[in-house]
C-alpha cells in the first residue's frame, strides 16, 4: 500500500486468530483511510467468522448466489454487525468437464471478494463523480471503510439474514442522477451530524 496508495484491498485469507503482522497492516491501512475487505470464512455456519474478516476495520464479505441466497460455506450472520454478501459463482469456461461443452463452476468467498471489490470501485468512482468532492475529510471518509459500509448498506437488501448488494434495487435505467446524488449527499450529511 505505501507504494501504490490504493483505495481498495483485498485479502482473500482467513485465519482462525490475529496474526501481528496483518493486524499492523490493517492498522496502518485503517489509518489511512482504506477501504479492507475479507472473506468471511469457509467453514460453515457452526464456524465463527475469520480473522481478519472480525476485524473492526474490515468490511466482511459473505457469498450468494444470483439470487442473494446464502452460501453453504458462509459463518452465520452477526447480529448488529453488517453482514454483506455478494455473488460467489462464476462459470469457467476455460475448464471443460464434458465433451458436451459443461463449464466448471468455481466458488467461495474468494470469488465473492473480488465481486464486492469491483462493485465498491464502480460505486466510489460514481458517487465521487456526482458529488464532485472537494471536501478532502468528505473524501477520504467516504474512501474508508467506514464510508463504504455506509454505501454499501444504502445498496444491499435484506436476504437470509445477510445484506446481499444489490446497487440495481436502488436505481435503475428510470433513476435520475439527481436523486443518487441526493441519497449520497444525505449519507455524508448524516455523518457530519455524528
Amino acid at each position: 500500500m505505501k507504494e501504490w496508495d490504493v483505495d481498495i484491498i483485498a485479502i482473500p485469507m482467513g485465519f482462525a486468530s490475529s496474526h501481528r503482522a496483518i493486524n499492523d497492516a490493517i492498522v496502518f491501512a485503517h489509518e489511512k483511510s482504506k477501504v479492507i475487505f475479507a472473506g468471511a470464512g469457509i467453514q460453515g455456519p457452526n464456524n465463527p467468522r475469520m480473522y481478519p474478516a472480525n476485524s473492526p476495520f474490515v468490511v466482511a464479505i459473505h457469498g450468494a448466489d444470483g439470487n442473494g441466497t446464502n452460501m453453504d460455506f458462509n459463518p452465520l450472520p452477526q447480529t448488529g454487525e453488517d453482514n454483506f454478501s455478494t455473488l460467489s459463482i462464476i462459470s469457467r469456461p476455460e475448464i471443460e468437464v464434458s465433451y458436451t461443452g459443461d463449464h466448471k463452476l468455481a466458488y467461495g468467498p474468494h470469488v465473492a471478494l473480488a465481486v464486492a471489490c469491483g462493485i465498491t470501485a464502480e460505486l466510489l468512482k460514481y458517487v465521487h463523480h456526482i458529488l464532485k468532492l472537494t471536501d478532502s475529510d468528505e473524501r477520504k471518509w467516504l474512501y474508508s471503510s467506514d464510508g463504504v459500509r455506509e454505501i454499501l448498506r444504502t445498496v444491499s437488501t435484506k436476504k437470509d439474514g445477510y445484506d446481499f448488494i444489490s446497487p440495481w434495487l436502488v436505481w435503475s435505467v428510470d433513476t435520475d442522477a439527481k436523486t443518487i446524488r441526493d441519497l449520497f449527499t444525505a449519507i455524508i450529511n448524516t455523518r457530519k451530524k455524528q
